[in-house]
């Protein structure tokens, strides 16, 4: 599957992407093919014991010397969720990977989940890594990929458990709650439970950490109040992190890198947000 790209990037099979030769080194840059990152992060996934359940690739310039790719994975874990219906929405687990030729950015891995009811697509910074095209490269880049991919289980628990936090809370000013729960010698525990934020406040932070521009606040409240998806018509903070994602899917299809970061930034905002102090 082929993704779509800013003007003067095209979607692209692995074979074009194979056919994009590196450089030779000059001093100390020492850049490596498109065709050998994508082997780094497929052995990573085989050997931390995922699987690869659709792949996309994409080349910018001119020349093809920016590559960003993804990879849809799963796992024994995440299917028997999906199948059991444990998951508070089905998704994929996503593995967004980079690479330039032109000393225009580092290697990079990144982790993300696209929702298949909208299919959007969120990336989290939790699990990154980057390298920079130094002598050496292929000896640690390997390790610290697969590495990364190790965490795949813990990522997919607390990314279930922010999915499911934010289907629990409805955006909107509300007073500070205090929440007890028994405990086991017969007395309470309490805890300030998360305070529900505003739209507007939601919005207008989004903004000022880029994850969109002035001109997209106005398009992302439209389609939180008026949603695509019949799954998001109840007015949580589910559906306004979906809402975002829905626009910056526009991004994903003009410029990768960018959306990921962005995506990364909205998925700390929230998890700021909403995730309660444990």
């Amino acid at each position: 599957m082929a993704v779509s790209l800013m003007s003067g990037g095209v979607g692209a099979t692995l074979e074009e992407v194979r056919r994009v030769k590196a450089p030779k080194a000059q001093k100390r840059w020492y850049p490596i093919s498109h065709g050998e990152m994508v082997d780094v992060v497929k052995n990573a996934i085989d050997q931390a014991g995922l699987t690869i359940t659709e792949e996309s690739y994409g080349l910018m310039g001119k020349g093809g010397e920016k590559f960003f790719g993804t990879f849809a994975v799963t796992s024994p874990q995440l299917q028997e969720s999906n199948e059991a219906g444990t998951q508070t929405a089905p998704y994929r687990l996503m593995i967004g990977v980079r690479n330039s030729i032109d000393k225009s950015m580092a290697a990079g891995i990144c982790f993300g989940a696209r929702v298949m009811v909208c299919d959007n697509l969120c990336f989290s910074g939790e699990v990154t890594v980057m390298k920079k095209h130094t002598k050496g490269i292929m000896r640690v880049l390997p390790q610290a990929a697969l590495q990364a991919v190790k965490q795949f289980p813990g990522f997919l628990e607390r990314q279930d458990r922010l999915f499911k936090r934010l289907r629990e809370v409805t955006p909107g000013n509300s007073p500070v709650e205090i929440v007890g729960t028994p405990t086991a010698d017969g007395g309470m525990e309490y805890r300030i439970k998360a305070q529900a934020k505003p739209v507007d406040h939601i919005l207008m932070e989004a903004y000022r950490l880029g994850v969109i521009p002035s001109s997209g606040i106005g398009q992302v409240y439209e389609v939180w109040k008026n949603p695509p998806h019949d799954e998001f018509k109840i007015a949580s903070a589910w559906s306004l992190f979906n809402a975002f994602t829905e626009y910056l899917k526009k991004i994903q299809g003009e410029n990768p890198e960018v959306a990921a970061s962005r995506s990364i930034r909205l998925t700390g905002l929230f998890a700021k947000m909403y995730m309660p102090a444990v």
